[in-house]
């Protein structure tokens, strides 16, 4: 009998400890709910205020563009200046074919205080700043994109001759990380492939000042969501995009087709090195500046009809030997940036510029012109003359080169031959 009360007891205890266990259980999963809701109250003023300041940020970053006239009339050369304050500056390069290195880019460091460069043009506010000019015009088009809402807000037109500014339309839809090209006598404004948005893609036409929705960017996959924009090109009635990953592991290259609209991707050797900014077309060669080091590229872009369509592809680029820039103090640095410059026939500017931790008040150019020469051993380049320049950053900090272009020289955009069935762009 004492056995038997002793398990009677310890069912009973046993139960006990369940009721208070499941009132315990109770009270937690209540406390949780109390402890998520207040979570959830958080979060959503923290939303509210987010758009509030988002608000306020945009009703109080309307741009200041004041200018400042510079007394050269000689504008050989421009480069813009992105944010947090942009600038106009214009360069006087030394031209023709003499050689004016002396000792060499390379070898000669820079014995005296570079030349202080003046803006044109300031634009004041922080913002994103996407810049493209149509063919041989010397109007500037710029998109100020605000840097926390990746809403464009406005566009402008800066005429480098008359230091002009005029508005026009911006994109009625916003484009995260977008990148402006021009081709054909129009503004092509693309989103980066990060995901699929209601427009992506659409085109801006200066004679009717209205953006006209393209296609959206077909090609959304895993990888491409980690995709950037890095270059482009214009040739033979196509837009090529240049894209790297953010770990410089996977590339990709597609083309717009402008006359139809079609987007196609486009075939890459095994050896393909990712180009960035706005390549050059000079006959059948596209010459653009490697994602990786200061080496010039050149390689082919190629059309090939296949089971009823064209099938597009790129070659294995050349990297072209022979280009000197002038070294020393003034250009090391982290957060470099270049531009290539084509300043007609086989003549071109490369343009640097990076970060220097140890001077914070000015921030140095190197500006370096070159010929690519064609020979029977193929294309190499010919280092014309390499100057340092420097720009005084004490009030906007560092700067990176966003656009450069020469205003004497159009850019070279073929258009497409309908009578060919195969184009070939070959190395010259």
């Amino acid at each position: 009998m004492e056995g038997l009360v002793a398990e009677l007891t310890s069912a009973e205890d046993l139960q006990d400890q369940l009721i208070k266990m499941t009132v315990r259980r109770d009270e937690l999963d209540a406390w949780f709910r109390e402890i998520g809701e207040a979570i959830s109250a958080v979060d959503l003023e923290k939303f509210k205020l987010k758009k509030e300041v988002i608000r306020l940020i945009e009703e109080t970053t309307t741009p200041n563009i004041p200018l400042i006239v510079y007394d050269s009339t000689n504008n050989d050369n421009n480069i813009v200046n992105p944010y947090p304050s942009g600038a106009v500056f214009e360069i006087k390069l030394k031209r023709g074919g003499e050689d004016h290195m002396g000792g060499g880019a390379g070898r000669e460091g820079v014995t005296h205080e570079p030349q202080l460069l003046e803006p044109i043009v300031k634009l004041f506010g922080r913002y994103a700043i996407q810049t493209a000019r149509i063919f041989s015009r010397s109007q500037l088009f710029l998109l100020l994109e605000n840097d926390i809402t990746h809403k464009t807000l406005h566009g402008y037109a800066i005429d480098t001759k008359t230091k002009s500014v005029a508005s026009f339309v911006p994109p009625g839809a916003s484009k995260r990380a977008g990148v402006i090209v021009s081709a054909y006598g129009k503004l092509y404004h693309l989103a980066a492939p990060v995901h699929p948005e209601k427009l992506s893609f659409d085109s801006y036409d200066p004679a009717t000042n209205l953006w006209t929705p393209l296609p959206n960017f077909p090609f959304y996959s895993p990888y491409c969501a980690n995709m950037r924009i890095v270059g482009h090109a214009v040739c033979y009635g196509f837009i090529l995009f240049s894209m790297r990953d953010y770990c410089n592991q996977r590339f990709k290259v597609t083309a717009f087709h402008v006359s139809t609209s079609v987007w196609r991707e486009v075939k890459i050797d095994t050896g393909f090195v990712p180009f960035r900014g706005r390549a050059v077309v000079v006959g059948k060669t596209i010459y653009a500046l490697s994602q990786y080091e200061t080496k010039i590229l050149a390689f082919s872009f190629f059309l090939k009809m296949d089971e009823g369509d064209f099938a597009c592809s790129l070659s294995a680029p050349l990297r072209l030997q022979g280009l000197e820039v002038r070294g020393g103090p003034f250009t090391c640095g982290d957060k470099q940036t270049e531009y290539l410059v084509h300043l007609g026939n086989q003549d071109f500017c490369h343009i640097r510029t990076a970060q220097n931790d140890a001077i914070y008040c000015r921030q140095y150019l190197c500006i370096t012109t070159f010929q690519i020469v064609v020979g029977e051993g193929g294309s190499r380049i010919k280092t014309l003359d390499s100057t340092v320049f420097h720009v005084d950053v004490s009030c906007s900090g560092t700067f990176y080169i966003t656009f450069s272009f020469a205003p004497e020289c159009e850019d070279f955009e073929p258009e497409e031959k309908e009578e060919s069935v195969e184009t070939k762009c070959k190395y010259a």
